[in-house]
């Protein structure tokens, strides 16, 4: 009984938590979406004269040039020179040991997969929207004998529209908490559940019977004014979730309207692991 209480708690937070961030967010999604236009030279449709015929619709895609021209000059700022970061003494014996963080710092970006890629995506991001937003984790593997395959930090971008953050923080650090949506496959949510990420067998079970993803409306109306159009179908054996983040608790539950818990517990890195840049 104690553990139903628990759940139901944790359920009901998420959804009242996720509805005011929800509410709060939609605000800014047009001028996301507007950005995103001009970034990708989205022109409004013809105009026409009194008697139908088109009129010039010209559009210089001078936001494309300056952002790729500001992104080429930053990935050389940062990717131009070794080590990528430098650790710097307090004292003069402490210059051994700050080299050698420095080298681990080193060893261990370059180790993260794809790592330019992704840091270039999270820069972008922050050029079109103002904001990039992106998740360091530490990712731990094994192959199926046993052997250790990837034991290193990790970073993942975020796309803006999978994040919502505490309304009245002013940065990152002063939230008090924020959501994360992901969207995964059986096969994906399953390991997760085996590995104990997910811990609510019994709910996972019933997401997996009832309830597939759907598109979020952000992300359907960006792409549709790209005249990027996706099938269904695309969606098919995908499932949203939602993870609940404070600086003690981690909660994951099923994605926009939240029916079951999937997880309730503590924060594994006893902090919320997001990093955000602003040009804001």
């Amino acid at each position: 009984m104690a553990r139903k209480s628990e759940e139901k708690e944790a359920l009901r937070l998420v959804q009242e938590r996720f509805r005011l961030m929800r509410n709060f967010r939609q605000g800014y999604e047009a001028d996301w979406n507007k950005f995103y236009k001009q970034y990708k030279a989205i022109t409004r449709s013809w105009r026409t004269d009194k008697e139908g015929r088109r009129l010039s619709n010209l559009f210089i895609p001078k936001t494309f040039v300056h952002i790729e021209t500001e992104m080429s000059q930053l990935m050389d700022a940062f990717f131009s020179s070794r080590p990528v970061f430098t650790v710097q003494p307090r004292e003069a014996n402490d210059i051994p040991k700050a080299k050698m963080a420095e080298a681990l710092l080193d060893y261990q970006i370059f180790a993260i997969p794809h790592f330019a890629l992704k840091f270039s995506n999270f820069l972008r991001d922050a050029l079109i929207y103002g904001t990039g937003l992106g998740m360091t984790t530490w990712r731990y593997e094994r192959d199926s004998t046993g052997v250790t395959t990837y034991d290193n930090p990790d970073f993942t971008p975020i796309d803006i529209f999978d994040w919502w953050a505490d309304p009245m923080a002013v940065t990152l650090d002063k939230a008090e908490d924020v959501v994360r949506r992901v969207v995964l496959t059986r096969a994906e949510i399953e390991r997760f559940l085996s590995i104990g990420w997910l811990t609510n067998s019994t709910n996972v079970k019933k997401m997996l019977k009832e309830k597939e993803a759907e598109m979020e409306e952000g992300r359907k109306e960006r792409l549709a004014s790209s005249d990027v159009s996706v099938p269904e179908e695309a969606y098919q054996d995908r499932y949203e979730l939602l993870e609940y983040w404070t600086g003690d608790k981690l909660i994951v539950t099923d994605g926009r309207n939240p029916r079951w818990v999937l997880r309730n517990g503590e924060n594994p890195y006893g902090h919320m692991p997001f990093v955000m840049v602003s040009w804001l």
